[in-house]
């Protein structure tokens, strides 16, 4: 063998590359990689956010050049399909790509392990490189130090065949060899699994890992901190992932037992029957695995010190899917023998028949689809119409704790308001305190590659006995991930009550973090009578053609069997035209069997039902009365809605309807109690109209904006609608400072 000197991957380390004769799958033509040259004499302290970085950086390389080398021996190895066969038996459902799935997870098997390793030697408990590395020898030596638990976990052995040349292990760990790895407490298998998991595979399975502070907040807003006696005490991730949650939680863990002076057995017997998790992916309850292993090898050593005979058994960590309440786990747990299955955590049996004290978590979002007839019976309280993965493990959270136990979870805003989320609502504070929320701002923050509006949701079970008498709720705001860090700029805690809205047989959550805007939204609500009410007769319905259902039908241009389509693209605030879709086609659409009965016959008020929080306006109405006079027969695209008399008429004017939905007053509520990009019809049932013989102003007013030249004009017109509106409801002048404060280049 010779030695030679490549600049790929090469990090100063001391490791010798030798040539082994593989071949060249890792030469430096086949991915080009700038040289670094990190100083020995101090290790980059991966503690430091900006080092991870880096490090994930360092890795996501080192994936790009070990990739060949797996394809490769994929190619060619006698133990790949038998590997790989045992691989789809235990994956069941993830096998549409699954041999490129196979290899990604096989290589960052491989990366676990190896930082596993590095882990341990820089905790000292293995001693350094001399001479060309061993991988066989380097897993032996983790595995004896993880104890006879280490194998046991049927997917571990399916990514067992592949093992780097020499050459190749050289390089990769000279380059991790500029990091000190000693004190890793982040999730660093989670941040490379997600890196694995193709981004369509992460959507479909909602796999996406939390950042380390939002885990940090959750934990902390629930009551799991050094400092709170947490001994004792059970916590679970129900949708573990690679472990971000369990990974903190550990951490905090012993940091408490070194505080109450436990031993590193004691240590590690509260973490064995303290802490569990649950995820339906095996490769992810893998990483979990060794993360959490990572966290507490070095007390392993300890322990063993005192006791050779010591044996380290690990948290409850299963494959299982948490919502199905039927049979049991997939496999049991990454152990055997535990008595703590994860039907016995599902079913309350057992020394979980008291329940849970901490549900944690980032649940998986997406509507849950595939149910089976157990589980539709048994989330039936909590559900309505489509279902979403959120929703069921918020109940199943719920379900799991004692009485006192608190759950946190961080979860998407939608469910503060709409159909879908109403008896999730009531079940939740049918059955829990909601202690606190989170806001967080923007939506793009949190999640790579997701648009998504989420808050932090921390629920406190109630006691047996039953409800408590009165509660107060906290409600923050975090404009980025890093003011989660500290303490928020704008919070505020109120009863609870003033974040619970009922209208017209709904509950809604008016998560708002200032107190100024729960006093205007229930005065708001105290004026006047809903739309939808007799005293007004109006009604909001949604938009009857699907056009992806009638495309036979729709028709670019029209002739004598036509009628006009309004799409939402074509209403804005106070405007219109009948234009055809975003791309200028279909204005049209044929009278037939299929569409017949779903024209509209009568003036309406079009509202767009599609509208961002990144948005100008959420509320945009439009009333076109010179179209209606064209077309008194027409029909409206599924992404509007129409609001209109239930009778045909009114004593209530549509341009007085108008002009209050475009205002500001209602756009802000709308706001506050709305958290997802849907306007509703329900919702604007809800929305009050004061009787006032001042319509005759607003009807002018209206008509004045339609017919304005200039863009001043409009603008003036529409302030003035602005503080006749504000009167309506009794706004002080500070009270009508603060809501267009919200909207920039209006004038106070």
């Amino acid at each position: 063998m010779r030695e030679t000197v490549y600049t790929v991957l090469e990090a100063r380390g001391h490791i010798p590359v030798v040539h082994d004769g593989r071949g060249p799958t890792y030469e430096p033509a086949i991915k080009p990689v700038v040289a670094r040259e990190y100083p020995l004499a101090r290790q980059l302290d991966t503690s430091d956010a900006s080092v991870f970085a880096r490090l994930l950086d360092d890795l996501s390389e080192v994936a790009n050049l070990i990739r060949g080398d797996v394809e490769e021996q994929g190619s060619r190895a006698l133990s790949f399909g038998h590997a790989y066969a045992g691989w789809r038996d235990l994956n069941s459902g993830r096998t549409q790509d699954g041999k490129e799935l196979f290899l990604l997870e096989t290589l960052y098997a491989f990366l676990a392990n190896l930082l596993l390793a590095r882990i341990c030697e820089g905790k000292g408990l293995m001693p350094p490189h001399q001479g060309p590395p061993d991988w066989a020898r380097m897993q032996s030596t983790v595995s004896a130090m993880a104890g006879a638990a280490w194998p046991d976990f049927p997917v571990a052995e399916c990514y067992s065949w592949y093992a780097p040349g020499q050459e190749l292990l050289a390089l990769i760990l000279n380059r991790l060899e500029a990091y000190d790895l000693s004190h890793v407490d982040r999730d660093i298998l989670g941040k490379l699994y997600e890196r694995c998991v193709p981004l369509a595979e992460r959507k479909r399975l909602g796999l996406f890992t939390t950042p380390e502070v939002v885990v940090d907040r959750i934990l902390e807003a629930v009551g799991y901190t050094p400092d709170q006696p947490i001994e004792n005490k059970a916590l679970l991730d129900p949708a573990c992932g690679p472990g971000a949650f369990l990974v903190r939680a550990v951490r905090i863990l012993v940091t408490r037992c070194q505080h109450l002076g436990c031993t590193a057995v004691e240590t590690l017997n509260q973490v064995q029957a303290s802490l569990f998790g649950m995820d339906i992916v095996p490769f992810a309850v893998y990483l979990a695995r060794l993360n959490v292993l990572a966290q507490v090898i070095d007390l392993i050593q300890e322990a063993r010190r005192s006791n050779p005979a010591y044996h380290f058994q690990g948290p409850g960590l299963f494959v299982a899917d948490a919502l199905d309440m039927r049979g049991p786990s997939l496999f049991g747990p990454l152990r055997s023998g535990n008595g703590a299955g994860a039907q016995e955590i599902k079913h309350r049996q057992g020394r979980f028949a008291r329940g849970l004290d901490f549900v944690v978590g980032n649940p998986p979002y997406g509507k849950a689809g595939h149910l089976g007839e157990e589980q539709l019976a048994y989330f039936a309280p909590s559900t309505y119409g489509h279902s979403n993965y959120y929703g069921l493990f918020l109940q199943l959270g719920i379900d799991l704790l004692t009485g006192g136990g608190r759950l946190g979870y961080i979860v998407p805003s939608s469910m503060t308001s709409g159909l879908y989320f109403k008896n999730l609502r009531e079940y939740i504070v049918s059955h829990t305190a909601i202690r606190s929320v989170v806001n967080i701002f923007p939506r793009k923050e949190v999640f790579d590659d997701v648009l998504q509006g989420v808050m932090i949701l921390v629920l406190e079970r109630h006691a047996a006995k039953g409800k408590p008498a009165a509660t107060n709720t906290t409600v923050s705001e975090a404009h980025s991930l890093a003011e989660l860090s500290g303490p928020l700029r704008q919070e505020t805690t109120v009863p609870t009550d003033r974040v619970l809205l009922r209208k017209n047989g709904q509950l809604y959550f008016v998560f708002k973090a200032d107190s100024r805007a729960h006093d205007i939204i229930a005065r708001f609500f105290s004026q006047g009578h809903a739309l939808s009410s007799p005293q007004i007769g109006y009604k909001a319905r949604t938009g009857p053609i699907v056009w992806n259902r009638v495309k036979d039908y729709l028709r670019d241009s029209p002739d004598d069997r036509c009628l006009p389509l309004i799409w939402s693209n074509n209403v804005s605030r106070y405007g219109f035209a009948c234009e055809g879709n975003r791309f200028g086609r279909q204005a049209w659409a044929l009278r037939g069997p299929k569409t017949e009965p779903l024209k509209v016959s009568q003036p309406v008020i079009l509202v767009q039902r599609t509208t961002a929080r990144e948005q100008p306006r959420r509320l945009v109405a439009a009333y076109p009365t010179a179209f209606f006079a064209t077309y008194p027969e027409f029909f409206v695209e599924n992404h509007l809605n129409t609001v209109a008399p239930v009778r045909g008429s009114s004593e209530v004017a549509p341009e007085y309807v108008l002009a209050l939905l475009n205002s500001i007053l209602y756009d802000f509520v709308f706001r506050c109690l709305n958290g997802n990009t849907q306007v509703s019809a329900s919702e604007l049932d809800t929305f009050p109209v004061v009787l006032t013989a001042g319509q005759s102003l607003f009807i002018a007013k209206v008509q004045k904006i339609v017919s304005a030249q200039t863009t001043s004009t409009r603008a003036q017109v529409e302030w003035e609608i602005d503080q006749m509106v504000f009167d309506l409801f009794d706004l002080t002048q500070p009270e009508r400072d603060f809501v267009l404060s919200h909207y920039s280049g209006q004038r106070a």
